[in-house]
């Protein structure tokens, strides 16, 4: 697996993770594809009861200039 953009790959982590919590919360379907990741796959059995909450926060420290 290339580890090439870090910045663009996390960002997209972030972006792939909400998509997630939006599939949880709201009981649609999983749909993300991105340059770095793709999920579609939501089966029942991995799949949380709906919870109508915010998501939660997500941020990360900045190390160094880009």
């Amino acid at each position: 697996m290339p580890w090439s953009h870090p910045v663009r790959r996390m960002r997209e982590f972030i972006v792939a993770l909400r998509a997630i919590w939006s599939a949880w919360r709201d009981g649609t379907p999983l749909r993300f594809e991105g340059e770095f990741y793709t999920h579609k796959l939501m089966t029942p059995m991995f799949t949380p009861s709906r919870n109508p909450t915010d998501f939660p926060r997500c941020s990360l420290p900045r190390l160094a200039k880009r």
